[in-house]
């Protein structure tokens, strides 16, 4: 059973109403099955995001991230694959190509950029960004970074993500702080964008 029947039958839905759109991506998977990636039928893509967040927030992904054309098992355990993706999609042995992971990628920047502008109401700093990636959503949420965004304060936002964003789970329910360079790499980006947000 390939995953778009898989998910059709568990929400009840019969197989003409998974068709992907037109404009979908491909992904080849290792049992020659194809899998669509239907980023416009899953995912609403904020069109208020400007390109030049987009363009400085990917490429401190590509830098943070890396990009690996074969899925493999992250510090936690979790397959991952590409520039970070993960997923249930994401598969050991799994391979993928540039071209079909950056527009998931963008896709992905857009999204979180919304969530950070539109639903927590701060600017979407591509250093935010990163570490929205990185830690997802209730992660960063922990980190209190927010608080100090809402003030206008970059220098304490990033030592809010230092603080409390640079542990990483490594192995079974073990963290370690693995995380910290990364943390400070987007701290410095914040602090070197001034005062005002």
């Amino acid at each position: 059973m390939n995953p778009d029947e898989f998910i059709g039958r568990l929400l009840g839905l019969d197989r003409s109403a998974l068709r992907a759109p037109a404009d979908a991506t491909r992904v080849a998977m290792p049992d020659e099955a194809d899998v669509v990636l239907r980023r416009r039928a899953v995912y609403s893509t904020p069109a208020a995001v400007p390109d030049s967040i987009v363009s400085e927030a990917k490429r401190i992904l590509e830098r943070e991230e890396g990009y690996r054309d074969r899925a493999y098992r992250d510090t936690g355990g979790v397959p991952t694959i590409g520039y970070g993706r993960t997923g249930p999609d994401v598969r050991p042995g799994m391979r993928t190509t540039r071209a079909a992971e950056e527009p998931w990628l963008e896709d992905r920047i857009r999204r979180e950029a919304a969530w950070l502008s539109g639903k927590r109401g701060v600017e979407p700093h591509a250093e935010l960004i990163s570490a929205v990636y990185n830690l997802g959503r209730t992660g960063y949420l922990r980190t209190g970074a927010e608080a100090a965004l809402k003030q206008g304060n970059l220098d304490a936002a990033g030592d809010s993500l230092v603080r409390n964003g640079s542990l990483a789970r490594v192995g079974k329910g073990r963290r370690a702080p693995i995380l910290k360079p990364r943390r400070e790499r987007e701290a410095e980006g914040l602090r070197a964008r001034g005062d005002g947000i």
